[in-house]
């Protein structure tokens, strides 16, 4: 049950931040070059600022959590393969041990 709250709010993080910067963008391009600028378009503006800033945070957030799990499968795969490469070599130097005598 966890996990599906945690996936509904970071749909809903993410939402929120792909409309804050499809809005900052049109504020950026279309409604601040104009003469007159609507007080609720303004306002609207201040609603999603903490969306604009929060998004250097988060794709960050996102490569590390990416990065974090491959290493993970690296060390693991890494792991496995030094263990048989040691259980390999442990027997060749019981068989030179055995034939030795």
């Amino acid at each position: 049950m966890v996990s599906n709250k945690l996936k509904m709010a970071r749909r809903i993080a993410i939402g929120y931040l792909v409309f804050g910067w499809l809005f900052f963008a049109l504020w950026f391009f279309v409604f601040s070059p104009a003469e007159y600028v609507d007080p609720f378009l303004e306002a609207l503006f201040y609603v999603f600022l903490p969306a604009i800033l929060a998004v250097p945070y988060i794709l960050l957030q996102a490569v590390y959590e990416e990065l974090s799990a491959r290493m993970k499968r690296f060390r693991t795969r890494d792991s496995e393969a030094q263990s048989k490469v040691t259980e390999s070599e442990d027997r060749r130097d019981n068989a030179t041990l055995d034939s030795e005598w």
